[in-house]
């Protein structure tokens, strides 16, 4: 009475519940969102009970459009709760329209006398089961023949929509080719273009290298002369002086001798 209850038990039994709840509210779904059929539209309905209706019964075309005004709000709430496409689900819109909540119990047993009910009619108007085999052929022919129409005027559309789409693309190649033309003689014209500057660009490289040659020869000229001009300047100086020396050296030695012989 003190056990532990296993952290898997517990896993397991809340997704048996989430999968119970989940499958109760599936059943509480239509039956065209339960086993994933096509989608009707409202106009579709109200077509396909006025071929089974009898234009002289009232009461049954009253019956027929309370059916028809209730599966419209079916219909508007499927769309709206459970959308076909991505698109339409985050499309924003008006909220589905609120409907009585029943219990399953209470569907079940709304749908088997449903079932009754509509046994009674088939044997009342066909006078017996026999005639059910038949009147379910018919039923089976309208909508063959409306699958029939339908995918014929798909076909019509298709065509028509080929056709266009054909001389559409006629058109954008013969477009395309011209341009194609154009783009040709205009890419010509720059490659040729092209080689001319590289050609320019070459030669240019050629010169540039040339005079940074130049340049580096002469800065290191330069650098040589800043240490070589004074060395030789200060030799010359030298030189100078040793001359100028000289130079007076003779000229004491011409006075003395000019004296001694004017003596």
């Amino acid at each position: 009475d003190g056990m532990i209850e296993d952290m898997a038990d517990v896993i397991a039994k809340k997704k048996a519940k989430e999968e119970e709840h989940r499958q109760r509210e599936l059943r509480l779904r239509s039956q065209v969102i339960q086993r994933n059929l096509p989608r009707p539209t409202a106009s579709d309905v109200r077509k396909s009970l006025g071929d089974l209706a009898s234009a002289s019964d009232v009461e049954q075309r009253r019956a027929e459009a309370l059916v028809a005004d209730e599966l419209q709000l079916l219909i508007d709430r499927d769309n709206k709760m459970y959308p076909v496409s991505t698109k339409s689900r985050k499309a924003k819109g008006a909220l589905p329209p609120d409907l009585e909540a029943f219990e399953e119990s209470e569907l079940l047993q709304a749908r088997g006398m449903i079932e009754e009910e509509n046994q009674k009619l088939i044997s009342e108007r066909h006078g017996g089961g026999e005639d059910l085999a038949e009147s379910h052929a018919r039923a089976m022919e309208i909508l063959h023949a409306r699958e029939e129409e339908a995918n014929m005027s798909d076909v019509a559309y298709l065509k028509l929509n080929f056709s266009s789409l054909k001389s559409e693309l006629e058109k954008q190649s013969h477009v395309a080719s011209k341009l194609e033309k154009k783009i040709g003689i205009l890419h010509g014209g720059l490659e040729a273009k092209h080689k001319e500057l590289l050609a320019r660009l070459g030669k240019a490289r050629q010169r540039h290298q040339q005079v940074q040659h130049q340049l580096h020869s002469y800065r290191a000229l330069s650098e040589n002369e800043k240490v070589a001009a004074p060395q030789r300047l200060a030799k010359l100086k030298m030189e100078l002086d040793a001359e100028k020396e000289k130079e007076r050296v003779l000229q004491r030695t011409y006075a003395k001798l000019h004296y001694a012989r004017a003596t």
